[in-house]
């Protein structure tokens, strides 16, 4: 039996590290030892390890020294979701994102629905599109076709929204069908200098379910006494 060495064993592993510290220009290929060892701050961890949890700066330096290849994703980060692959497919989670918000083809007036269609980069990849979800969009293998093959242009914004541009100049606007995104819940108590708790029309500043003071009752008993006339 042949004895297992280092060079035998093969593992794919998930290092996370805050976007606002990783050079957002580099890809998977550029990104080294020396960069995730560039992330340590005084007091925080350089990265995670998925399934683990924080790791020293150390750890992601040998981490990084392991393999020549990187899969860099971005994604949001209050939403969670994914932002930017450096490959040029899509990851599954941007592909949920986009059968949510385009639902079928984004052609104005077609309808064909995201299982029969495909992902196209709106700046082509070999243009420096990105994939990216502001920069990807659904369309029918028909009008797919078309944007590369004729004098169609597109251009999308940060919304997704879609801005095609005929051969004779003419504007055409393509608005998502769906604006639905899935935001965490925001908190239900009441802001600093916010007006007190409490149920409404109760004495300020009581708590929920505390009886009633003395003055209330007071005035509670002169209206139900006083003479209907």
């Amino acid at each position: 039996m042949k004895r297992a060495t280092t060079t035998d064993v093969k593992a794919r592993f998930q290092v996370i590290t805050p976007a606002a510290r990783v050079d957002t220009d580099l890809t998977g290929a550029d990104l080294t030892a020396n960069d995730l060892a560039n992330l340590h701050a005084a007091g925080e961890a350089a990265a995670a390890l998925a399934g683990y949890g924080p790791i020293d700066t150390m750890t992601a330096r040998f981490l990084a020294s392991c393999t020549t290849t990187w899969d860099q994703v971005q994604v949001h980060p209050i939403t969670g979701n994914v932002i930017t692959v450096d490959t040029y497919r899509p990851s599954a989670a941007q592909r949920r994102f986009l059968a949510a918000r385009d639902q079928h083809c984004r052609f104005p007036g077609c309808r064909v629905p995201i299982h029969r269609a495909d992902i196209d980069h709106t700046i082509a990849a070999a243009d420096g599109g990105k994939t990216a979800t502001t920069n990807l969009a659904v369309l029918c293998r028909r009008h797919h076709t078309m944007k590369h093959a004729t004098p169609w242009r597109v251009a999308q914004n940060e919304c997704g929204d879609l801005t095609w541009v005929s051969p004779t100049g003419r504007l055409h606007r393509a608005r998502p069908t769906s604006r639905v995104r899935f935001m965490p819940t925001r908190p239900t108590t009441s802001p600093p200098g916010g007006p007190p708790s409490g149920p409404p029309g109760g004495p300020t500043g009581s708590p929920p379910g505390a009886p009633p003071s003395a003055a209330s009752g007071a005035r509670r008993t002169q209206e139900s006494t006083r003479v209907p006339y």
